[in-house]
């Protein structure tokens, strides 16, 4: 771990300097979308180890029992790819020529999510069925106050596969019915225009031109969406969208076919409350074994 901060603290003093040249070397850029994504690994990893050492105490298991063996191995593996993939980046950025310009005044951002399946969905095979079932089964019931949409949120910590199981469910041949379907990744700054725009764009697979004004975003949004059957993921929502800003978004799904659905990935249930899901799908921790399916899989 302290070879990691090392590396790490060499990495950042360099950060402005690349976040720069990226404008115009392209090798800068897949640089810095390596270490983004290395970045986001880690997070996961240790937002995994973290849920197990928790459960761990839970069960009243001593911390002792980490230092079998079989977990020293499993974890020293893991450090090792994680480590190994850390110097590669860190010998790329030496090639760059990269000034050390001061710390950077940009802030860090986890990188927006796609619908692509870049991991297979470990552990969660009953929770993706149940939450399938959950938009069939609801399929020509969820009409309410001119509401024609119907609203599933999978809750759960940081690293527990939210996204993953979304993908995997956005994916799947029983959705394929859905017409337009369209994923956003919304994130801690909730921008209403930002959020509403890439809705269009996504469920219209092209590019919208500059709106200033979020009416004529929504006007367009809605003309899409009247009268058809969508399916819309709106990817790790946080509290920074309130109640206001989500009655103002959600109005443009209310001309939708009946039988429209909307599904909302957070760590945070009582966003999926204000949002209007009474019984959200909660993630549960995982078994030790899918755990370590996890970390090994990251650290690929």
């Amino acid at each position: 771990m302290d070879k990691w901060t090392t590396t790490l603290i060499a990495i950042e003093a360099v950060l402005s300097d690349a976040e720069d040249k990226q404008l115009t070397q392209t090798g800068v850029k897949l640089w810095l979308d390596d270490l983004r994504d290395l970045a986001y690994d880690v997070e996961d990893i240790l937002d995994t180890f973290a849920t197990k050492t928790l459960k761990r105490r839970k069960r009243k298991i001593w911390i002792s029992s980490l230092s079998k063996p079989k977990f020293n191995f499993r974890v020293n593996s893991v450090i090792k790819k994680i480590t190994d993939r850390l110097e590669v980046i860190s010998t790329r950025e030496k090639q760059f020529g990269l000034k050390i310009l001061g710390v950077s005044t940009k802030p860090w951002k986890m990188p927006p999510t796609t619908s692509q399946l870049a991991a297979p969905v470990i552990g969660r095979d009953e929770a993706k069925a149940r939450i399938i079932d959950d938009l069939l089964s609801k399929e020509e019931h969820c009409t309410s106050n001119f509401q024609n949409y119907h609203l599933v949120s999978i809750v759960g910590t940081a690293g527990l596969g939210k996204t993953t199981l979304a993908k995997h469910v956005f994916n799947d041949a029983a959705t394929d019915h859905f017409f337009p379907k369209g994923w956003v990744s919304v994130s801690d700054d909730f921008d209403i225009v930002r959020v509403t725009t890439a809705i269009l764009e996504s469920v219209t697979s092209a590019h919208v031109q500059e709106f200033k004004e979020l009416n004529s975003i929504q006007d367009k949004l809605s003309k899409e969406l009247a009268g058809k059957k969508f399916l819309i993921v709106l990817d790790d929502v946080w509290d920074t969208c309130d109640y206001q800003q989500w009655t103002t978004l959600q109005s443009v799904f209310r001309l939708g076919a009946v039988g429209s659905k909307i599904i909302v990935t957070t760590r945070d249930a009582n966003v999926a409350r204000m949002m209007g899901d009474t019984k959200p799908h909660n993630l549960e921790s995982m078994s030790k074994d899918d755990c370590w399916k996890i970390f090994e899989h990251h650290a690929l």
